[in-house]
């Protein structure tokens, strides 16, 4: 449901699609729909969740005074039953106040953990591995918005880390890839997924922004940092998977506008290869365009605003970066800029031509 205005007209159209006989519960989908938009907005609980963690930071500081640093034991405890309260708290309440706290605690004791762990001077692969267990069974038994949310970027993050302590930089790439083909797979079948069961409707909204902004810094990484391992068969490999899934949302978004002029069609595809071809270089900003659409599509301001702040930072980053050259670069960036501006006077053209 995109706005509370549209939503008797959606009751209408699905009885018709569905016949007489079908029959559902207006009263309570409306106060569910209520529900949703009066609870707090992400970055409210973000917000609430860093005051909470500086003041948990005050905590840290008493254990570094107390000497608790000193006993891997002792720091395995306190984070274990850091996380274990965190989780109970989370369960019994549903409060801003209370995720403040609970996802705070829970962040701290991931962080002592691992130091427990750097202390017994355990391998780089053991403490990712033990937090991406943690991040597992926290997306699998709770249904906190915030914990869910943090659950997916910690498991993504210790599974990139993963790959990159070991050197396997060619197959982040493929991560990279694979991130954004789910990303695109959960915004284009919200309804199907939402109605699969229970448990994918209570965590849907929280796994769909951590995996925009995973993708994103996903995206950030392999922008600011490519070495030498990254070759240019897997550079191509990603863009190319990008470009198809943008041409598949492109599609998709066609289908919503109930275009059905061939010429058009042909028009908008042949715009959007001459648009998106030359950003292929920078794998940054194909991804955050990728975002653009898809929020577009399913009109998620969220994600949409990110994704303009993402392409803006990229482009910004391409044009700075000194491994292409000057005329290179301009070229690359004149031409969408041109495709952009023609489309733009046409449709001015077309608009004032209507309006006479």
């Amino acid at each position: 449901m995109r706005n509370k205005e549209n939503m008797e007209q959606l009751f209408s159209l699905i009885k018709e699609k569905q016949g007489p006989s079908f029959s559902m519960d207006e009263e309570a989908i409306r106060q569910a729909y209520q529900k949703n938009t009066e609870e707090q907005s992400i970055a409210l609980k973000i917000l609430a969740i860093c005051g909470a963690i500086f003041g948990n930071l005050t905590f840290i500081g008493f254990l570094y005074v107390a000497g608790f640093y000193d006993s891997p034991m002792a720091l395995s405890i306190v984070g274990a039953m850091s996380i274990v309260g965190s989780l109970l708290i989370s369960k019994f309440s549903k409060k801003i106040t209370y995720d403040a706290l609970s996802i705070s605690s829970y962040l701290i004791g991931l962080i002592v953990i691992a130091a427990a762990l750097i202390q017994l001077e355990a391998s780089e692969n053991i403490i990712a591995s033990l937090i991406l267990l943690i991040s597992i069974g926290t997306l699998l038994l709770v249904e906190n918005y915030v914990h869910v949310f943090f659950a997916v970027l910690t498991l993504i993050g210790a599974l990139l880390f993963l790959f990159v302590s070991n050197f396997l930089y060619e197959y982040t790439v493929y991560i990279i890839t694979l991130l954004g083909l789910l990303t695109s797979y959960v915004f284009l079948n919200e309804g199907k997924i939402i109605t699969r069961s229970k448990w994918m409707n209570i965590r849907y909204k929280p796994i769909r922004i951590a995996l925009v902004i995973a993708f994103l810094n996903c995206l950030n990484y392999l922008t600011n940092y490519t070495p030498s391992e990254l070759s240019l068969v897997n550079h191509w490999l990603n863009a190319v998977a990008l470009v198809a899934v943008i041409a598949w949302v492109v599609y998709r978004i066609m289908e919503n506008l109930a275009l059905s002029n061939k010429v058009h069609k042909i028009g908008i595809y042949a715009f959007m290869t001459l648009f998106i071809l030359p950003t292929t270089y920078s794998l940054g900003i194909t991804g955050s365009l990728l975002i653009i659409l898809l929020s577009y599509q399913v009109n998620y301001r969220t994600s949409f605003v990110l994704g303009i702040i993402y392409f803006i930072g990229f482009l910004i980053y391409f044009y700075y970066n000194l491994q292409i050259t000057l005329i290179v670069k301009s070229m690359l960036l004149i031409i969408p800029g041109i495709l952009a501006l023609g489309v733009y006077i046409f449709t001015q053209k077309l608009l004032s031509d209507e309006k006479i």
